[in-house]
């Protein structure tokens, strides 16, 4: 498929830029943990708790229940995830109840990343094939979201019929990167959380606190969430342009032209580029093609030498509906 320049920004802003419901949907899930964490520690604090004194059985049995169902219907690599995240963490006094309950928020969040991250990219290698411009678009349009089944991270979960699995075009070390986040969000929030409950009277302002971590508060670098919303956009950005190099060779295409999204984010780099012509033979990601850098949000067109204008197939009413 042969694309004029708009189109290809069209696509390329629908995947993964100004126009991805995936940013809206990953900002839902870390609201929506950021709630449950703000909330088992008011409960906690309103219920004057001892964080000492000896946990309900009963509490301590229903959360192992719980853990266990995680564990057992978990991807390896989340096995692993839960057993670096609880290492350590006994269930024997109401602080140590309330510890493993902000954990398991923080690790069922990373879990629903992963699902998340999965079937972000599943269907983008349809979307590079796709004979037209406008079946491209169907293709996008027709993908079903997570958040059209709920922006819980819960249901993300319950309702995924499998782990998660990234397309063979993303870096393999994607799951690996937000482990290691996890772990360290991890360990922020629970001193938050420790100090919140033990000492609500010095920590007016722990739920500040927890906001600004997980979400940013009012930081305009919007806490990890914001570094979960950059990884979403490399990681679609990485499949879809991977896969138009893949699709450039199997049809033979000898040249392709750089775009730039030419928002005012792009960055200097990627502005240079914009518009210059290379061969596909000679494309190298990060030195001529994207991804340029983490949350590039570049793309190419293919270029013919015989071209005098852009030809492709142009859909009347997609470039009525363009004006």
């Amino acid at each position: 498929m042969k694309l004029t320049k708009s189109q290809a920004i069209s696509i390329a802003q629908k995947i993964y830029g100004k126009q991805d419901i995936r940013v809206k949907e990953i900002e839902s899930m870390y609201r929506d943990t950021q709630s449950k964490v703000i909330s088992d520690v008011d409960a906690f604090i309103g219920a004057n708790k001892s964080w000492t004194a000896k946990a309900n059985p009963g509490e301590i049995a229903a959360f192992l229940n719980n853990l266990k169902d995680t564990f057992y219907n978990a991807s390896p690599d989340d096995q692993n995830l839960i057993k670096m995240a609880f290492n350590n963490n006994n269930l024997n006094t109401n602080g140590d109840m309330l510890m493993a309950n902000v954990t398991q928020d923080i690790v069922r969040l990373a879990m629903a990343q992963k699902i998340h991250l999965g079937v972000a990219t599943e269907n983008i290698p349809n979307v590079v094939y796709a004979p037209t411009y406008a079946q491209a678009k169907n293709v996008i349009n027709n993908n079903q979201h997570i958040a059209e089944q709920s922006k819980n991270v819960d249901a993300i979960i319950y309702k995924s019929t499998q782990n998660a699995v990234l397309d063979s075009h993303v870096d393999s070390d994607m799951f690996s990167s937000i482990n290691k986040q996890t772990m360290q969000t991890l360990r922020k929030v629970r001193e938050v959380a420790e100090k919140a409950a033990k000492s609500p009277k010095d920590s007016l302002n722990w739920t500040k606190d927890v906001s600004d971590i997980l979400t940013g508060g009012n930081k305009a670098t919007n806490g990890q969430m914001g570094r979960a919303a950059g990884m979403i956009r490399t990681a679609t950005a990485q499949a879809m342009n991977r896969t138009r190099l893949q699709e450039f060779y199997s049809r033979n295409v000898k040249k392709y032209k750089y775009i730039s999204l030419e928002s005012p984010t792009t960055c200097a780099d990627c502005d240079a580029l914009d518009g210059q012509i290379f061969d596909v033979d000679d494309a190298e990601e990060g030195v001529n093609f994207p991804l340029m850098h983490p949350n590039c949000q570049c793309t190419v067109i293919e270029e013919n030498d015989d071209d005098d204008w852009d030809t492709s197939n142009h859909d009347v009413t997609d470039e009525l509906n363009n004006l």
